[in-house]
């Protein structure tokens, strides 16, 4: 650690000693009130599960119907006999899909119109790290999670304090692409806003919080702040509430690494990434996952109240910010790594990436 660093560090805690009303605000919420803490994600049923692939994004098609990205495939799942079908198959990984499941995009590669079986290609942009994609009137727009790494290395641009992801809009007629927004920290989810498409609700991650982006006038406040864990993709119920998953919980440990700028680069340069003290869409169960001495095992037994890495999260949150009701999956649960949620009829389904399965809450009223 050099001698400038080691200084600035030293006059920022003593600036926080002297100066506590000034200092940055470290206290992460607890899970209350809306968000309080249950297992109901263990109570859903697996809806489809795969040992290799990795679902992440989802639509859906029709009451009957699901569509769902694993890899370079968007795969179509009816949940009356639950037989899938391949919908299309497209030159790279699929890391966004709209809504309704005309549209996926690329990561690497550009934004396809799906429509028959056959994927179109809209423009010839290509996109890099694409995580959420929704259109409206001729209009698509898509968060970029980073502009120097892929969507699946979430943990590579967080550890590295990443803030180069961008809000990009795609005219659908002509393919024109241009940036909205730029400077933000993995925005992972965008969704039309309560007053229609002049406003966007989108995630951004590693922030903790959502914003409301002015379409027109290009400029953003938040709408909440603080959140308890990594917002990402959010989805309008049709009633006026949003469905927003939560990939995994902050915990102080992370946080603290994070502030921490000698060890985190380091651990980066010497350590795995699958070890690092980071947050995991899963756990690994190896011996060499940071354990923080004892606090998340004991005896080789995971703790009930153990502070996981990895964590699944769904909640349903009003338009106005308020959350209302969670579904959440616990340390040591298989289902954890919640990337998205949508209603599909009477039911709220979501996307355990961790789990490497769709679930289904059913008889879930709006």
């Amino acid at each position: 650690m050099s001698l400038t660093s080691e200084l600035r560090r030293s006059l920022g805690l003593a600036a926080e000693f002297l100066l506590p009303s000034r200092s940055e605000n470290r206290a992460i919420p607890s899970l209350d009130g809306g968000l309080a803490a249950n297992d109901l994600v263990d109570a859903c049923r697996v809806l489809w599960s795969g040992a290799d692939a990795e679902p992440d994004d989802l639509a859906v098609a029709d009451e009957h119907t699901l569509l769902f990205t694993a890899g370079r495939d968007v795969l179509g799942l009816d949940r009356r006999t639950g037989r899938t079908h391949t919908v299309a198959s497209l030159p790279g990984r699929v890391s966004a899909l709209a809504p309704d499941g005309d549209f996926a995009v690329v990561d690497g590669g550009g934004l396809y119109r799906l429509a028959g079986g056959v994927a179109e290609r809209v423009g010839d942009t290509s996109f890099t790290c694409p995580t959420s994609l929704v259109h409206t009137g001729g209009q698509a727009y898509l968060t970029l999670g980073s502009a120097e790494f892929a969507a699946d290395q979430w943990t590579h641009d967080l550890m590295g304090k990443g803030a180069s992801g961008s809000l990009v809009r795609v005219d659908l007629a002509s393919g024109r692409a241009e940036t909205l927004s730029a400077g933000l920290a993995w925005p992972a989810g965008a969704a039309l806003g309560p007053d229609g498409p002049s406003t966007l609700l989108v995630t951004e991650a590693w922030r903790h919080r959502v914003l409301e982006f002015d379409v027109a006038r290009r400029t953003s406040r938040p709408l909440l702040a603080n959140l308890p864990g990594y917002p990402w993709r959010l989805a309008p119920e049709g009633n006026g509430d949003y469905l927003l998953a939560f990939v995994a919980l902050r915990t102080h440990l992370v946080d603290f690494v994070l502030r921490e700028d000698y060890f985190r680069e380091e651990m980066i340069r010497t350590v795995p990434p699958e070890f690092w003290i980071s947050p995991a869409l899963r756990s690994t169960g190896e011996r060499w996952e940071p354990l923080q001495i004892g606090s998340i095992k004991h005896l080789n037994q995971t703790k009930p109240w153990a502070p996981s890495r990895s964590y699944g999260l769904l909640a349903r949150m009003a338009a106005d910010g308020t959350f209302l009701r969670g579904w959440h999956a616990r340390a040591g649960s298989a289902r954890t790594g919640i990337t998205a949620g949508r209603r599909a009829g009477a039911d709220i389904v979501m996307v355990s990436k961790g789990g490497r399965m769709l679930l289904a809450a059913e008889g879930e009223a709006a």
